[in-house]
């Protein structure tokens, strides 16, 4: 079974009707893994973003301890 499936893409690629159905399978394949990269780029920013803004808030907050002598 596992062997017929090459020779079955190899049959499709060869075939008028076949290619239609492999290409669209490819650019499917294509947009599901840059929409995965996309969503994991934004992912990471939002984090990197969050984190740095907690940084800044914490740094204020120090701040204003020092000064005005809350514990």
């Amino acid at each position: 079974m596992i062997r017929r499936i090459p020779e079955y893409i190899l049959k499709m690629l060869e075939d008028n009707k076949g290619s239609p159905l492999i290409e669209e399978g490819i650019l499917i394949g294509l947009a599901i893994l840059t929409v995965t990269i996309l969503v994991g780029i934004i992912l990471s920013v939002l984090g990197w973003t969050g984190s740095s803004i907690t940084n800044i808030f914490n740094y204020i907050n120090s701040i204003v301890n020092g000064l005005f002598g809350f514990p």
